[in-house]
């Protein structure tokens, strides 16, 4: 999860720790675990992870946590870093559309 620079990235951790501490299918065996992966122009890369009985529980269970906390971080007034739009121009074509 990339986020603006300006983050609160202890409210962020608590978010995303309760966020999988509550749902079903996150085992107990092993605390969520929030680590703080990198810093970058673009943001704050924060990474969350959980441990499930089975495999084909990830997808559901990923769905459900996204869900919840995208819904959350809204609630909360934290945003998520935007990508930066990138726009190529052909000079050509550009040129040959200008002229007719």
């Amino acid at each position: 999860m990339t986020l603006p620079l300006d983050t609160d990235v202890l409210k962020i951790r608590e978010l995303l720790i309760q966020a999988f501490s509550e749902h079903e299918a996150i085992l107990d065996i092993s605390p969520p675990s929030v680590s703080f992966k990198d810093l970058t122009n673009s943001g704050l890369i924060i990474s969350v992870s959980g441990y499930v009985n089975s495999p084909r529980s990830v997808g559901g269970a990923r769905s459900d946590l996204l869900f919840t906390i995208l819904g959350r971080r809204r609630e909360l007034g934290i945003t998520l870093s935007t990508q930066p739009s990138i726009v190529l121009l052909n000079e050509t074509m550009d040129k040959e559309h200008s002229e007719r």
